[in-house]
């Protein structure tokens, strides 16, 4: 029935503690067509312990069925940090039986070879008796300076792990600057990138070079190396050096890596910034001596410089500092002046970078409308980051606050006064002078008449000078406010008996000057421009010129745009529509800098729809609103974010049937290759390599952010040349960027649009693009920028190599199958079927009736065809010759 044993290979096996598992091999010779047979078996303890390094089965079983030779023992081995020598146990095969049910003779039987019925186990050590060494910490830092004179040192620890039989040694190295010098790539620290402010501490200079033997004895876990660190009077930033080991002795080995403690084969030494390596910092002389503030300036920010040393600006120093009255204390109020809510910040702080010698901090002053007088205050540096002083004598800066808002008092024309108007007709105007502030003294002003000393342009005429002594009457004189008194008249006299040949409409200027008491004339509102019309019609609407000229609200735009509004709504003359152009204008600007609401939008866009229509005759040509029509579409754009889409009402206008606006803050990957679609299904292209894109594959970032705007007109008005219409279906494209409207376009770029015939059918070969030309007011159709890329009986594709306004020039043919003349021939045949069918009621009585019938009628249908031939079309016969044929059958069937 079979003799059982450990196969060869398996009697006496060798493996490594961290295999886990060992598989042993048992063999069943002779009689292996015996049926299932139980072979038992069990390990024994050797040097190597149960359940410590090995999982012990004290009655394992294996069964072999019939015609099976072999089978597998696994014992499983447990992996443990602890140092060992070699260790074994045994496993030992204890009875083998047949599971048959009948009975077997016991010289049959099975058995167990008895000299290979054991195996021995012999577990090898992978664990390091000797112990893995590791230096750390991994950075260790240091000051320089030294303590009452004791040297500083840098104290670094060897640890020893997962062995620590025997003695064994190992050397420990320090490696600087100059060992630098000769390469790092062989040490273990040769790949470790230092911090870039770091520099290399120098051997014998900065730190003590060392070469030491370290012991540690059997059982000995750690040690310990110092490391003296030199202290000189130089100042110097932050310096880096490395300790690492080296050949190691008596069977320990040097870690690879970090070992669970974080150690590894070296560690980095760093010594801190010393002897003031940040610098003494204060604020330079023409700081010290004093900067003005001026809040009624545009710039309303000084910066204050602070310095340090070149050669102590060796990391990133941190300057803070705040403001104050007063040089012994924090003082912020005085004499009714708060420098908090004067001033945008009161304390801060500024970084001098690694290597700034120089750096700024800001001081803004706030804006306001009260008048306040001259005064100053101190800017003081009161602390540093760790490595810098402040240099006592340069602490502090002096700011002086200037005069603001006239408090002695600011001399100004009124509104309603700014931009006066008068009819031509007129004799005397009267300007109000104001005065603001301090009214408590008396104040005299100068005023005086000037011309204009050329025409002013304005839409797309001229302001001509008017002449003093033939429009107005010169006079120089004083204006004075007694205390108390803020406001006066100017009387001016007009001449207008003996007016300049200048056209209308004229200008002259009243400016204010040399005020007494302190007192200071504004800016912007000391001079009166005195405007004279020809119409009496155009007196209010120039009047809503002045309203523009003084700080800007949503109510004021709102009332001059719903004036204009109701102005524009019949036709005006050249003159009224010549301040009309410079008011829209005007408000555009505004809404380049503030977001209009949406009732001034809505009303903007209505004033624009109202000119546009190709009803009127006083807008005609008028091509400069097509340019304030763009600027207002870049309006559409403020407060909008790049890359938002569009929303109808805010940035999208298209309910006037002339004029639709559609603008976008987009990213040029957005505007690159975009279709707008227009009405009937008409459309312009951007190029698609119009704008540049950059190849890194980043997030679109918002300083490449671009405003295009796209306006479709359906009325050529503004763009007719004498009383020709050019324009296909009335449609115009205006296609534009912010900033660069009209240009042509480089490295072949196009605009491609498409305009369909609706309605008609476009000739053939005849079709042109038109371009249009803003200097001339005129299209171009031979320009060379222009071709027509396809034209079909539907619609009419063009590409242009420039940024302008487009339209499409064609021939359309508008015959038609069925006119009139086709229908009214027709109506008169069935009178005749009709006369036919009742004459058949009369034949009966007389013979004659129905011959003498037929012959009026084929008269009748002979005129109609000889005058109407021409208007039929020639694939469709004439009616009457079927009504002729008709008849003879009626007629012969009642004989």
């Amino acid at each position: 029935m079979g003799i059982f044993q450990f196969a060869l290979n398996s009697r006496s096996v060798s493996v490594e503690e961290n295999v886990q598992a060992v598989t042993l091999h048992v063999q069943r010779l002779f009689g292996f067509q015996s049926n299932l047979t139980k072979l038992t078996y069990q390990t024994i303890p050797g040097s190597a312990k149960p359940l410590e390094d090995f999982i012990p089965i004290y009655n394992g079983e294996l069964l072999f069925l019939r015609f099976q030779t072999n089978a597998v023992i696994e014992i499983s081995i447990i992996d443990d940090t602890v140092s060992e020598m070699e260790e074994f146990f045994f496993v030992n095969l204890t009875s083998v039986e047949v599971l048959d049910v009948q009975p077997v003779s016991p010289d049959w039987s099975p058995r167990l070879n008895p000299a290979f019925s054991v195996a021995t186990v012999n577990i090898l050590t992978n664990d390091i008796l000797h112990g893995i060494l590791s230096l750390g910490p991994e950075f260790v830092y240091v000051e320089e300076d030294a303590n009452n004179g004791t040297p500083n040192t840098a104290i670094l620890h060897i640890r020893r792990t997962k062995g620590f039989t025997g003695d064994i040694e190992v050397t420990v190295k320090t490696f600087g600057g100059f060992s630098a010098q000769s390469g790092r790539d062989l040490y273990p620290f040769g790949n470790v990138y230092e911090k870039p402010n770091f520099t290399w501490a120098m051997e014998g200079e900065d730190f003590e070079e060392q070469s030491v033997s370290l012991t540690l004895l059997d059982g000995e876990r750690e040690g310990k190396v110092s490391i003296k660190i030199f202290d000189d009077d130089e100042p110097e930033g932050q310096e880096l050096f490395y300790v690492f080991l080296s050949d190691p002795e008596g069977g320990a080995q040097i870690v690879e890596g970090k070992d669970e403690y974080g150690f590894s084969s070296f560690a980095t030494v760093i010594i801190a910034g010393s002897d003031l390596q940040n610098g003494i910092l204060g604020f330079i002389p023409e700081v010290q001596s004093g900067l003005a503030l001026d809040e009624d300036s545009e710039n309303r920010e000084v910066l204050l410089i602070v310095a340090r040393q070149p050669n102590r600006a060796f990391e990133d120093v941190k300057i803070f500092w705040r403001v104050t009255f007063n040089k012994t204390a924090v003082v912020l109020l005085k004499d009714g002046m708060n420098l908090e809510k004067e001033l945008v910040s009161v304390v801060g702080a500024t970084t001098c970078m690694a290597g700034q010698t120089v750096c700024n901090i800001s001081i803004e002053i706030k804006p306001d409308n009260v008048p306040e007088f001259e005064t100053h205050f101190f800017v003081e540096l009161y602390a540093v980051s760790t490595g810098a002083a402040l240099n006592n004598s340069a602490r502090f800066a002096f700011i002086t606050v200037l005069e603001s808002d006239a408090p002695r008092g600011l001399v100004y024309f009124s509104v309603g006064s700014r931009f006066a108007v008068a009819h031509k007709k007129t004799t005397l105007i009267s300007l109000q002078v104001l005065r603001d502030s301090s009214t408590s003294i008396t104040t005299v002003v100068t005023y005086s008449m000037q011309e204009l000393q050329k025409p002013e342009p304005i839409g797309r005429t001229f302001i001509s000078p008017a002449v003093a002594g033939q429009d107005f009457a010169r006079s120089e004189g004083l204006l004075t406010f007694e205390p108390g008194q803020r406001n006066t008249f100017l009387d001016v006299t007009l001449t207008p008996k003996t007016g300049s040949l200048n056209p209308f409409p004229k200008r002259f200027q009243v400016v204010l000057s040399n005020p007494t008491g302190g007192a200071r004339v504004d800016d912007m509102y000391g001079i009166a421009n005195v405007t004279i019309v020809s119409e009496v019609d155009s007196l209010p609407v120039w009047g809503l010129i002045d309203q523009l000229h003084q700080p800007l609200d949503d109510t004021i735009l709102h009332r001059v745009l719903q004036n204009l509004n109701a102005k524009v709504a019949t036709e005006i003359t050249e003159e009224q529509l010549t301040a009309v152009t410079h008011i829209i204008d005007k408000v555009t600007d505004v809404g380049e800098k503030q977001l209009l609401t949406d009732k001034s939008r809505s009303l903007f866009y209505e004033i624009l729809c109202a000119l546009a229509s190709p009803k009127r005759e006083d807008t005609r040509g008028y091509s400069l609103l097509a340019a304030v029509t763009e600027k207002f579409a870049f309006s559409l754009l403020t407060g909008i974010m790049c890359g938002s889409p569009g929303e109808r009402g805010k940035n999208i206008l298209d309910s006037c049937p002339y004029i639709a606006i559609m603008a976008h803050n987009w990213f040029p990957q957005q505007i690159n290759g975009h279709r707008f679609d227009g009405k009937d299904g008409d459309s312009i292209q951007v190029p698609e390599h119009l704008l540049e894109v950059s190849v890194v594959l980043s997030p679109p970032q918002e300083e490449n952010c671009e405003s295009v705007q796209f306006t479709e007109y359906s009325s050529q008005q503004w763009f007719l040349t004498g009383d020709k219409e050019l324009a296909l279906k009335n449609k115009v494209f205006s296609m534009s960027l912010k900033g660069r409207s009209s240009h042509p376009l480089k490295d072949n770029n196009e605009v491609i649009y498409r305009i369909y015939a609706t309605g008609s059918r476009i000739v053939p070969q005849k079709s042109l693009c038109l371009l249009w030309n803003q200097a001339a007011e005129s299209w171009l159709s031979d320009s060379g920028f222009c071709k027509v890329v396809d034209d079909t009986s539907d619609y009419v594709e063009c590409s242009c190599s420039h940024m302008s306004v487009y339209a499409v020039y064609a021939q359309t043919d508008n015959l038609s199958s069925y006119n009139e003349a086709f229908f009214s021939s027709g109506f008169i045949c069935i009178s005749g079927f009709t006369l036919a069918i009742i004459s058949h009621l009369f034949c009966t009585r007389c013979a004659m009736f129905a011959a003498k019938l037929l012959t009026h009628m084929m008269v009748a249908c002979l005129g109609t065809q000889v005058r109407k031939k021409a208007e039929i079309s020639l694939y469709f016969p004439f009616p009457c010759l079927h009504g002729h044929v008709w008849t003879e059958l009626l007629l012969f069937s009642t004989m």
